[in-house]
């Protein structure tokens, strides 16, 4: 994970299953609403960024295996965000 400097401090967990991977990020210390809450994703990254007022956050989750950014679930309760996101699938006859 790549954050940047002085933010207040968030947690992300990062769980790797067999065909996707969830991510559950706690952002209760930022003071952001679900609306201000941005999602990029690309590859094996997904960039989370808030801004409310003066508060701003920005950080660049690395992820085990890249995931398809078309196909994915997003929920936020009590700014707890869980992100549920498709892994690309590679066919094993290409071995």
């Amino acid at each position: 994970m790549i954050k940047e400097t002085d933010q207040k401090a968030t947690w992300v967990d990062i769980f790797d299953e067999e065909d996707r991977i969830d991510i559950v990020a706690d952002l209760s210390s930022l003071g952001v609403g679900e609306e201000d809450i941005a999602l990029m994703i690309a590859g094996d990254r997904v960039i989370l960024s808030a801004e409310a007022g003066d508060e701003k956050y920005y950080e660049e989750i690395a992820l085990p295996s890249e995931v398809n950014p078309n196909e994915f679930m997003r929920t936020c309760h009590n700014n707890i965000l869980a992100l549920s996101l498709k892994k690309l699938c590679y066919s094993d006859s290409a071995e």
